[in-house]
């Protein structure tokens, strides 16, 4: 009863609000999978620990990430949670870690873009990675407005900018365990180099990062 109810549901807003590819404007997707399929796999990587999917020079990625954080099209993110965690399984292989294991730390957003766009985009990418919302912990809070890292270009300068924004939430998870930071695009690295120094600081040891585009 509740499938039904969901792809009801699925069917009701494709109706009213209807969907064309950013790539090739086919309807019914935000992206299709010849789009999707198109996108270059990212080839390089600002850090050993950091695990990329995309590269952000697409045009077609970039139109995504935009819809995504700012028009709230977080929709999007059903065109591509098949790739999602396929990728998601390489990482694993890669650095040789069992899922059931590990914790998803989404990078968080600051209240005021939270009020606006009513989620945030790095929990919604951990929630296409697993389903288990107990996978999933909350534990990074932002405790600082920097300037926005995008009008930013200097890699030192935006090391700087985030230091001191993150703090980490009491939490009952072992030390030991292993945490992966979940952010939706990486750059310089700085955000998430800065949320895996909290995460350190706190006694977390095993950290990486999967991201979407780079």
């Amino acid at each position: 009863m509740l499938i039904n109810f969901i792809n009801l549901f699925k069917s009701f807003s494709k109706s009213f609000f209807p969907r064309k590819c950013v790539g090739c404007k086919t309807p019914d997707f935000w992206i299709c999978k010849k789009c999707l399929k198109n996108i270059p796999i990212s080839e390089e990587k600002p850090e050993k620990w950091i695990y990329s999917v995309f590269s952000y020079r697409s045009n077609v990625l970039r139109k995504v990430i935009w819809d995504l954080k700012f028009r709230g099209k977080y929709s999007v993110l059903e065109d591509m949670e098949e790739k999602i965690r396929k990728e998601f399984i390489i990482f694993l292989s890669k650095n040789n870690l069992n899922k059931e294991t590990l914790y998803l730390v989404p990078i968080p957003i600051t209240k005021e873009s939270q009020k606006r766009r009513k989620y945030n985009q790095s929990f919604l990418i951990a929630k296409k990675i697993v389903k288990e919302n107990e996978n999933i912990k909350n534990i990074l809070v932002k405790t600082k407005n920097h300037k926005s890292q995008n009008k930013i270009k200097n890699r030192n300068e935006r090391l700087r900018n985030v230091v001191g924004s993150f703090s980490v939430k009491e939490n009952n998870i072992p030390k030991n365990s292993t945490i992966v930071l979940i952010d939706d695009i990486v750059t310089t690295g700085a955000t998430l180099s800065e949320a895996k120094r909290s995460l350190k600081e706190y006694g977390f040891k095993n950290i990486f990062a999967f991201t979407l585009g780079h």
